[in-house]
């Protein structure tokens, strides 16, 4: 995504791979302490699950990588990205089951909840960018893109069975400014990238 925005990818996915590995630490004291959701585990156990399913997946693309060829993986590069793609839409599709539903019958707590999606992926993304902002303006906005379209799977599938339905409905509300904010964002990203290299240029001048 960072890619198709004009962003760091490299940035992106050292950030992700960082943020993915601190999840099962810094999350469920966050969820369970800090925001008070109240589920049916506890947080050593919220810890637990979130660890097996984020080591799982550093296991696993280890492996891949040690058996599979670097210059076959690097190949093989648009299938890749097409299956990453086709997971992203069948996942959204599961998390939205009996979504329509609560919000049918809930419309103000569903309203609610997607707006303050929206809200606070675009103040993580700009608090993101003025933190960043030493490191320039394509890192802080790379930065900004990765703070606030943080990915609520894990903790939907760490959740699974152990929370009430309308946290698994705010969560998978969570989800939807990761979809659509990006695209909607992508003139404001480039505009912005654009004035670095209007600033550098006068510098070089």
């Amino acid at each position: 995504m960072a890619l198709i925005l004009g962003l760091d990818a490299t940035f992106a996915i050292v950030g992700v791979l960082l943020a993915t590995a601190l999840v099962p630490l810094m999350l469920p004291p966050m969820a369970l302490t800090l925001v008070g959701f109240q589920l049916d585990l506890s947080v050593p156990e919220f810890m637990g699950r979130l660890g097996l399913l984020v080591g799982g997946a550093f296991v696993a693309a280890a492996f891949i990588r040690r058996i599979v060829p670097a210059a076959r993986l690097t190949a093989a590069h648009e299938l890749l990205d097409g299956l990453t793609v086709l997971n992203l839409v069948i996942f959204a599709l599961a998390i939205m089951d009996g979504v329509t539903a609560f919000a049918l019958a809930r419309p103000g707590y569903a309203a609610v909840a997607t707006l303050a999606a929206f809200t606070f992926n675009l103040l993580l993304q700009a608090a993101a960018y003025f933190v960043f902002r030493g490191l320039g303006r394509r890192a802080a906005l790379t930065a900004g893109l990765l703070s606030g379209n943080c990915n609520m799977g894990l903790v939907l599938v760490a959740l699974q069975g152990r929370a009430d339905f309308d946290v698994t409905v705010f969560f998978a509300l969570a989800q939807i400014p990761m979809y659509v904010l990006p695209a909607l964002l992508e003139s404001t990203y480039r505009r912005v990238l654009s004035l670095s290299e209007d600033e550098r240029h006068i510098t070089v001048k």
